[in-house]
């Protein structure tokens, strides 16, 4: 793969310039919505990851979640909170119930070596287990 495509979703203004800001020092070309309507607009074009913010105002949050769902998005979504990891895991089986792939949440502020670790696994998904 070449250099990865991510979405940060996030309604902090400083949060999607600074996730932004690490995501490209890794390599990744990086497109950022802060409410459901630009993320509808950002949905249109292809993207590897999607970096959702779990704590948005008001049905945000959601609505976000339902245009996901809606445009059946096969490009794994990753979390971002500083919410409890309970929480977080919580709301990842629920994601993963409606179909969304998830990958392993990330909590705020996230560390650059977390956000690579990320990438990292975009361009080597893990093997199948050859038992299944």
């Amino acid at each position: 793969m070449n250099s990865a495509r991510v979405l940060v979703v996030d309604d902090d203004a400083d949060m999607r310039l600074l996730m932004s800001a690490l995501l490209e020092h890794l390599g990744a070309a990086v497109s950022t919505a802060g409410t459901p309507d630009e993320l509808a607009e950002r949905l249109q074009q292809p993207f590897d990851l999607a970096l959702l913010d779990l704590v948005m105002p008001g049905s945000a949050y959601p609505d976000c979640v339902a245009l996901f769902a809606a445009c059946a998005v096969q490009a794994p979504i990753c979390l971002l909170s500083g919410s409890g990891t309970q929480t977080l895991d919580t709301e990842r089986a629920r994601l993963d119930a409606l179909g969304l792939r998830t990958v392993p949440p990330l909590t705020k502020p996230a560390r650059i070596d977390a956000l690579a670790a990320l990438l990292a696994s975009l361009q080597h998904p893990a093997e199948p287990d050859p038992g299944s």
